[in-house]
This record gives C-alpha cells, sequence and structure tokens, in this order.
C-alpha cells in the first residue's frame, strides 16, 4: 500500500513538460499577433475610437492618393465646425526676450482638430501673421518681427517636428503651404491633426553690451507690448473654407 502511495506522488513529467512548451509558444504568438496588429493600425484603417495621429505628408508624397474612393457618395464633407480646434495647451502670454543672448522658446499653444472617418478634408495652407496696436504703425496694425529677436520657428505636427523657413529679416506674414498639418487622403478613418508653432526668441543684434532692434535702436521699446499671434487655416471639404485662431500676449524685455 505504501508503495503504491508513493507512486502516486510523483511528477508525470513526461505529460508536464509538453504542456509547459504549448503553453510558452501560445503566449509567443500572442505577442507576435499584438505587435504585428499594432503595426497594421499604424499604417491603415483602425479600430473605432482609437486615436490616429499621421505623420504629416504632402499631397504629391501620400502614396494612397492612387487608391480612388468607389463609395464617395456615402462621404460627408467637412465644415467650419470640423477643424474648429480643441486646445491642449495654453499659450504662453509673454513673450520674454533674454538680455544675455541665450534663447527662449515660446509656444504659440497647441491645437487639435478631429476629422471624422469618411469625412473630406484638406488642409492645404496654414498661415500665421502678428498684429501689434503698440508696435505698428500700419492701418490695419499688421507687425512684422524682427531677426533681431527672432532665432528661429518650428511646427510640431502629431509629435513631428519641422523647422520654418525664415526669410529677410522681417517676419510679417509666414505662410505655409503643401499641405503643411498632412494630406489625411483617403479619409477612411477618425484622424487627429495636433499641432504647435514654437518661437524662439534670442537678442542677435548686441552692440556694447546693449541689445538693437533692426534699426539698431535699444529693444527697451518691446517692453510689455503688445502682440497677437493669428492663424489663418485653409481648409477644404466640398467647398472652402477658413478658420481664424487669435492667440493674444506681450513682450517682456528688461
Amino acid at each position: 500500500m505504501e508503495s503504491i502511495e508513493k507512486k502516486d506522488k510523483k511528477i508525470n513529467w513526461a505529460i508536464i513538460i509538453p504542456i509547459i512548451v504549448v503553453i510558452i509558444l501560445v503566449g509567443v504568438l500572442v505577442i507576435f499577433d499584438y505587435q504585428k496588429t499594432k503595426k497594421e493600425s499604424n499604417n491603415g484603417p483602425g479600430p473605432t475610437g482609437e486615436e490616429y495621429r499621421p505623420e504629416p505628408i504632402s499631397r504629391e508624397n501620400n502614396p494612397r492618393r492612387s487608391e480612388a474612393i468607389v463609395d464617395l457618395p456615402k462621404y460627408g464633407c467637412a465644415s467650419p465646425a470640423t477643424i474648429e480646434p480643441v486646445i491642449t495647451k495654453n499659450p504662453d502670454a509673454v513673450w520674454q526676450i533674454p538680455e544675455d543672448g541665450t534663447t527662449n522658446t515660446i509656444s504659440l499653444g497647441k491645437y487639435k482638430i478631429i476629422n471624422d472617418d469618411k469625412t473630406v478634408l484638406d488642409i492645404p495652407t496654414l498661415w500665421l501673421y502678428f498684429t501689434s496696436e503698440k508696435l505698428s504703425d500700419r492701418e490695419d496694425k499688421v507687425y512684422a518681427l524682427e531677426s533681431s529677436y527672432v532665432a528661429g520657428m518650428k511646427i510640431i505636427v502629431n509629435g513631428y517636428e519641422k523647422e520654418i523657413k525664415l526669410g529677410g529679416s522681417e517676419y510679417m506674414l509666414i505662410e505655409l503651404s503643401g499641405y503643411p498639418l498632412g494630406d489625411i487622403y483617403p479619409y477612411d478613418r477618425e484622424t487627429i491633426l495636433e499641432f504647435e508653432v514654437l518661437i524662439e526668441l534670442k537678442c542677435a543684434n548686441f552692440q556694447n553690451g546693449t541689445c538693437l532692434s533692426n534699426d539698431a535702436k535699444p529693444l527697451d521699446f518691446i517692453d510689455n507690448a503688445d502682440i497677437t499671434s493669428m492663424f489663418r487655416i485653409f481648409a477644404v471639404g466640398c467647398q472652402e473654407f477658413t478658420k481664424d485662431i487669435f492667440i493674444e500676449s506681450k513682450f517682456s524685455f528688461q
């Protein structure tokens, strides 16, 4: 009787080991399938409710432009309400220009546009310009930023950063064309377009330890001056429309 009990208590490794191996293989296959599904979801239509944030590409570089939309009559059209942005990061209220030659980066805020699936939306152009009651001598109060204190600008779309090319010494109207927020054709899934513009402020024109403007005047006059930034989004659904975003700030130089 004792020998039978000892035999029953013995672990049957010949049966258990294959079971363990099968469990491990199943786990590996599940992980592999998850990674594959995740990769496919980033490149094409995915499940409803998943935030799709594509890398911005131009119309010319969008390989899916060659695809025809066979059920186009079932598609809707974007409207001004479509590009009404959600503010996901507040803009900086103060544009502090360092007096010691260092760089201070300020944000014009972060804005999220949500386009529903099967909704035609193209954003071919984005404008950025500035106004100032105190600094502008124009009737429309449009004001050109100066290279004496602007070192650079960047646009970030869905986390992808790109340098904005600035020409000359004054920046009155910055026109970003060629689908700056990306081409989302064939509009077959809900798409997020979240963008932010950063401005690098740096005193670039020093003389005898004094920061000067483009006109060689001490930059003190800019302190506490108002500066309003305005985005104008040019969009196309079934027809063309625009959306303006205003950001009120002030300079600081002291």
